[in-house]
């Protein structure tokens, strides 16, 4: 029997930065702390005291502040695979190059899978993990490489060079 051929996915690179999604994401706490905040008003809570209501307010501005942390600290950057391993490339919000392109340790780590993004855990080497949302919009073209590329796993002791070339000639069976 001949065992079935392993394709590595091609080489992509994707860019990492806050969209839409992002910041629906991230005010959506916001939003709804404040519609809870207005339905307890119009159920009565102006008449409680003072302090609850402040207390409910700062609430409420917590939530929005911490809307706003999400997206400011979100990575920008760009993940790449390169038919061998990952790397990723940080850079600042102008567009420059932050650093240097740096080596991923492992894969990325698919947390949450939504079809259109993925919230992806990233560890390069030699430093702490990076959360980022990868997400269709960035880049539609290439986002079916993405994904290729991001649940690609070679059977062990095989090499991407060795699974996008495939299998070598037969021996025949004397």
């Amino acid at each position: 029997m001949i065992p079935p051929v392993l394709h590595a996915p091609p080489a992509v690179r994707f860019p990492s930065k806050p969209g839409r999604r992002l910041r629906v994401f991230s005010r959506l706490p916001g939003a709804a702390s404040a519609l809870l905040l207005a339905a307890w008003w119009w159920q009565g809570a102006h008449r409680w005291p003072v302090p609850a209501l402040a207390l409910a307010v700062c609430a409420w501005m917590l939530a929005a502040a911490m809307a706003r942390r999400a997206e400011q600290v979100h990575p920008r950057g760009w993940l790449r695979w390169d038919g061998h391993a990952w790397h990723w490339q940080p850079v600042h919000l102008d567009g420059q190059p932050a650093a240097d392109e740096v080596l991923l340790e492992q894969p990325p780590e698919s947390v949450w899978d939504g079809q259109s993004f993925v919230w992806a855990a990233l560890v390069p080497r030699g430093g702490r993990r990076i959360w980022c949302l990868l997400d269709r919009e960035a880049d539609p073209q290439r986002w079916s490489d993405l994904r290729r590329a991001l649940y690609f796993r070679p059977k062990s002791g095989v090499t991407p060079d060795a699974a996008a070339t495939g299998p070598g000639p037969r021996a025949s069976p004397t």
